[in-house]
């Protein structure tokens, strides 16, 4: 039974942080948590822990648990891997990509409109990380696929600081757009360089705004 609670607490927690409810430095209280769950603070220490384990939190002396807070060292490593990843992965879907996943790409696409002009950033991170997510599934290898999925809550994080300008939302259409079509007419080596741009203009953006 506690092992239960503790995955609830874990799945409550990682998706207010996910969702960008709990901000990069905010203490999570374990008490308020547990409360909010009718358990006790032991299965929400665990499911602390776990996050903890998996770098979307960190334990401070004194303060207990927070989000984590990621520097600019750790992010530069985060998008120059993502960089590597996603360029294979894409050039893989060129070849590999189905017509029911080209489709698929498509409507997400035209969704992308309407996220813009309401500025919802969970939505537009949610129909973003899909795009990302169904290029790197039909790149066809599953250990390429899998590896990507392990960083995408950290990534996720990251790529908040970029889609806080309104601007961001009308570049990563176009980026999309741009990739999508050379998956289209299946040219890997378009799509792997305009996948690369695209996430390399992406932490140029961040860098500006990190502090140094």
């Amino acid at each position: 039974m506690k092992t239960d609670v503790a995955t609830q607490a874990y799945e409550y927690i990682k998706h207010r942080i996910l969702t960008f409810q709990l901000s990069p430095g905010v203490k999570i209280s374990d008490e308020e948590i547990a409360q909010h769950l009718g358990s006790s603070r032991t299965p929400v220490r665990e499911a602390l822990q776990r996050l903890a384990e998996q770098g979307l939190v960190e334990a401070r002396p004194h303060r207990g648990f927070v989000v984590k807070v990621f520097n600019r060292h750790e992010v530069r490593d985060h998008y120059v891997l993502r960089e590597c990843l996603e360029s294979l992965a894409v050039r893989l879907a060129a070849r590999n990509a189905d017509e029911q996943t080209l489709r698929a790409l498509r409507d997400l696409l035209e969704t992308y409109p309407a996220l813009m002009e309401d500025q919802d950033l969970v939505r537009f991170n949610d129909a973003d990380e899909r795009f990302h997510d169904r290029i790197a599934l039909a790149s066809g290898n599953q250990v390429l696929y899998q590896t990507l999925r392990q960083l995408q809550g950290k990534i996720r994080i990251i790529r908040r600081y970029d889609h806080l300008r309104s601007s961001s939302f009308q570049e990563t259409y176009e980026e999309h757009r741009e990739i999508l079509e050379a998956l289209v007419k299946r040219q890997g080596g378009r799509a792997r360089r305009a996948m690369s741009r695209h996430i390399l203009n992406s932490m140029k953006v961040v860098m500006k705004l990190l502090p140094e």
